[in-house]
């Protein structure tokens, strides 16, 4: 990328390098292309079936990621006017299209349940790690999707085999490559006072077979 993308919040007057801040249901989005220019291009984005309910509370831009030319915003409260009991969350992904950006998918897991509060998201390369920390009673949640073209289906469902009530798995998330990191708050497995744990999950990489 040739320019620095900048973010600032309107409640706060905070700008910082290389963050994508949100506020309020929208994320705001300063684009620097030189230093020597020093000129600014603000855009606000929103989700493209946001409503104007301003009590709603979808909670879009609690979680945001960018990577080159895509960004993953995270949506808690997922539709903006579905009551609280019937909601689930979901992650949007939005693709730049020459100074501007476009929504191009909405993303909501098939197994998703009411209340599962999709919104921590990291992005990197066609590549989006999303997660539900009130899945399944707080057990948590987390999937991988891979772009295709414009298309995100599911690679992978990285939730642990040992996962419990209570474990929030995907509080924190971060997606560097085939790399997927997993922060579970809740846990408490190993000793039943010191709780919280990381999990490290790597794609497997497939080999073509040798040829005889």
């Amino acid at each position: 990328m040739s320019h620095r993308e900048l973010a600032y919040s309107r409640r706060r007057g905070v700008r910082r390098p290389g963050v994508v801040a949100a506020v309020a249901g929208f994320v705001f989005l300063v684009a620097v292309r030189t230093a020597a220019l020093g000129q600014c291009e603000l855009q606000k984005l929103t989700a493209g079936d946001a409503t104007s309910c301003d009590r709603c509370g979808d909670a879009f831009g609690v979680s945001v990621s960018i990577d080159g030319d895509l960004i993953a915003v995270g949506a808690p409260d997922g539709l903006p006017d579905a009551p609280p009991s019937a909601i689930a969350g979901a992650t949007y992904i939005f693709r730049r299209d020459g100074i501007t950006w476009i929504q191009e998918a909405k993303i909501v897991p098939m197994d998703a349940q009411p209340g599962d509060g999709i919104g921590k998201v990291a992005i990197s390369g066609n590549r989006v790690l999303m997660a539900a920390t009130g899945h399944n009673g707080f057990t948590g949640a987390a999937y991988v999707f891979r772009r295709d073209g414009t298309t995100w289906t599911l690679e992978a469902n990285l939730t642990p085999a040992d996962a419990d009530t209570g474990d929030t798995f995907g509080i924190g998330v971060c997606l560097r490559g085939d790399v997927a990191v997993v922060g579970a708050w809740g846990d408490d497995e190993a000793e039943p006072d010191a709780r919280g744990c990381l999990c490290v999950q790597a794609r497997r990489q497939r080999h073509a077979p040798r040829s005889q």
